[in-house]
């Protein structure tokens, strides 16, 4: 497996966890990203965050990474509850299933941080930090790309893992099937009445009880999300003239529209 090269281009958590799993089995990692956003570990909660499945979990344990997440930064949920307006709740619970917890809530930024501090940290991975591709070849043998600064690389592999609007797709003039939602999304930082505990990672059931939920209304879902500490991410879908007109308020008068109490 030695000098075996892989080309993985888009450096964001699909695309730096597989080039960080490919790296740990003895690949050369080729890793091509156009717009590095490297936070600091102690900047504010980012707005985007994601809801870690145990199998997720289990490919960051497996990627060395997840220890290396700070505790301060993350949430467990032993609960999850969704339902239609005026429905019965659909509800599950960690301690009936005999699970350490249904998943955990992280901020992407914060594990893409971390993510790419282990990249940074092997001789095998070659980080080709704002750069774009110009070009992609492929025959029998090998695929070619060629770079903005006009740097050739020759690999096995090429893995696109850039995005909704993937250069490598259009280079290879992959078709895509699309269609234009008729809700748009806002996400929103809020800070709950009831102070959080911090997430217990160990293989002990944490007496933490958080509960994530999510309600279909006929404008469309909300979902709370809990963070870390007494923070929490609400996320609303609404028609694209009340998400614009969300989005021209101040914090005071969006308080008002965004008021949530979670039993």
């Amino acid at each position: 497996m030695i000098n075996r090269q892989i080309i993985v281009i888009g450096g964001g958590m699909v695309g730096a966890l597989t080039a960080l799993l490919l790296a740990k089995q003895g690949f050369v990692i080729h890793l091509i990203e156009k717009a590095p956003d490297i936070p600091d570990l102690d900047s504010p909660f980012d707005l985007r965050v994601s809801a870690f499945s145990a199998q997720s979990k289990l490919l960051l344990e497996q990627a060395g990474v997840w220890d290396k997440l700070p505790q301060t930064r993350l949430r467990a949920y032993h609960g999850l509850q969704t339902w239609e307006r005026g429905s019965h709740k659909l509800s599950f619970d960690s301690k009936e299933l005999d699970l350490q917890a249904l998943g955990y809530i992280a901020e992407n930024r914060l594990v893409q941080a971390v993510l790419w501090q282990s990249l940074k940290d092997l001789d095998n991975v070659v980080l080709h930090e704002k750069r774009t591709l110009l070009s992609i070849k492929q025959d029998l043998e090998k695929v070619t790309v060629t770079l903005d600064n006009q740097q050739v690389i020759d690999a096995e592999l090429l893995i696109g893992c850039d995005g909704a609007n993937s250069v490598t797709r259009r280079l290879l003039d992959i078709g895509v099937t699309a269609w234009q939602y008729r809700q748009h999304c806002m996400l929103i930082n809020i800070k709950t009445d009831k102070q959080q505990h911090k997430v217990n990672t160990s293989n002990q059931i944490n007496d933490d009880r958080g509960i994530t939920w999510q309600e279909f209304r006929e404008t469309g879902p909300c979902a709370f999300l809990p963070l870390a500490g007494d923070n929490a991410s609400l996320v609303w879908y609404h028609s694209p003239e009340k998400i614009k007109q969300l989005l021209s308020l101040n914090n005071t008068q969006l308080k008002k529209q965004t008021i949530v109490r979670v039993s």
